[in-house]
């Protein structure tokens, strides 16, 4: 079991009475730079560190209990601040600084307002972390999920079919299967990006796939 140690909390909450549809999210030392907005009824996204994008303008979406891909408004956020620390049972680091923004972004069906989704998106100072989250506790079902990232021109990918295989150096273009978890990226503007996720609880794990379209 994890030992949990709260060494310092931070909490600062924030509501905006009027809201626009665009969520700007900055992780603690302003490096870490996302942008969610609605266009047309949907959800895109872009990263951006240090003032060199990272990901370009990206659609966001999933189908559970109904489809989360077009049809939809944001209709608040919220964002609170926080810096703890817990303890690891084991590791490198015997104490570890869990400092990061978070947003939360509600978002609604445009046929149907009373039926909710949220966005709950974290910036820290290593990277940026977002999931879909259900309110409610009923029963869940899903069936797609529609996230991309779409990443500027010439970037490559260190790609592999399965875990512990070799990996190739591949620009994003001619797979011939689908990539293992996690994903590093090496963008052209000298950066490198690494996509990969966690809290996998009944939940498949991710693969990434070449878009046909982009």
């Amino acid at each position: 079991m994890k030992q949990i140690i709260l060494s310092v909390l931070l909490v600062i909450i924030c509501y905006f009475p009027a809201f626009s549809g665009e969520v700007n999210i900055t992780s603690p030392d302003g490096k870490y730079q996302m942008k969610i907005c609605n266009k047309d009824e949907s959800l895109w996204y872009t990263v951006s560190y240090g003032g060199k994008n990272v990901v370009l303008e990206s659609q966001l979406g999933i189908n559970g209990n109904g489809e989360w891909k077009t049809g939809i408004v944001v209709d608040n956020s919220t964002n609170t601040s926080m810096d703890t620390s817990w303890k690891p049972v084991y590791g490198e680091r015997n104490l570890i600084r869990d400092k990061y923004n978070q947003y939360t972004i509600v978002l609604t069906k445009v046929t149907n307002p009373r039926q909710r989704l949220q966005m709950i998106v974290r910036a820290y100072n290593e990277g940026i972390a977002f999931c879909y989250h259900f309110p409610g506790g009923e029963y869940l079902h899903i069936t797609d999920e529609y996230t991309e990232y779409s990443m500027p021109e010439n970037t490559k990918a260190w790609f592999t079919r399965r875990a512990q295989a070799v990996y190739s150096l591949l620009p994003l273009k001619d797979w011939t299967d689908e990539c293992e978890r996690p994903l590093v990226l090496e963008l052209p503007n000298g950066l490198y990006a690494l996509l990969t996720e966690a809290e996998m609880t009944d939940y498949v794990r991710t693969k990434f796939v070449l878009s046909k379209e982009n």
